[in-house]
């Protein structure tokens, strides 16, 4: 016959809203040992922090990560946009002959390229809290099971110096 051996991880019961659930894992082998499994709402870092909104849709902030997308796309639109301004003023500048048109195409294209500058250093502040939040915030919980690791260690020697990176999984 087939033995199967088991073991509760986690139980989870909400009587006023009247859900629950119970997490068990299973083994075919009784003489098996059971794997390492963790319930947390902590994610390994992963390279999902470096590319914005990723890390936080992975960890379950569909909002969030939605709204970091949008913000880093509407910079770099304004960088764009505000850019092409600043450049076509320039243009104007090398075209006309009239010392007060060159005077206005200057002063127009120095506010473009202000503008550019708000919006450049908005991008980099959106980029910034992106990675320090898919570092730091917290996810919905999930499961993780096994060893999954990642460990970062420096390394020096007199001619070099350096990390190793360890991924197990």
């Amino acid at each position: 016959g087939l033995t199967i051996a088991a073991q509760q991880l986690l139980e989870y019961i909400d009587y006023e809203k009247e859900v629950g659930y119970f997490l068990f894992q299973t083994l075919k082998n009784p003489t098996a040992q059971y794997e390492k499994v963790e319930y947390s709402n902590h994610y390994p870092f992963s390279a999902r922090t470096f590319v914005p909104g990723m890390a936080q849709i992975y960890k379950g902030s569909k909002t969030k990560g939605a709204l970091f997308i949008t913000g880093e796309v509407l910079m770099i639109s304004g960088i764009v946009a505000f850019e092409g301004m600043r450049s076509s003023y320039i243009s104007k500048i090398n075209s006309t002959h009239s010392a007060q048109a060159k005077k206005a195409y200057t002063n127009n294209a120095n506010v473009m390229q202000n503008v550019r500058n708000g919006f450049i250093a908005g991008a980099v502040a959106v980029y910034v809290w992106n990675v320090i939040d898919g570092v730091v915030a917290k996810g919905k919980p999930h499961i993780l099971v096994g060893e999954n690791t990642l460990k970062i260690t420096p390394y020096f020697t007199p001619e070099v110096g350096g990390f190793y990176l360890s991924v197990n999984f």
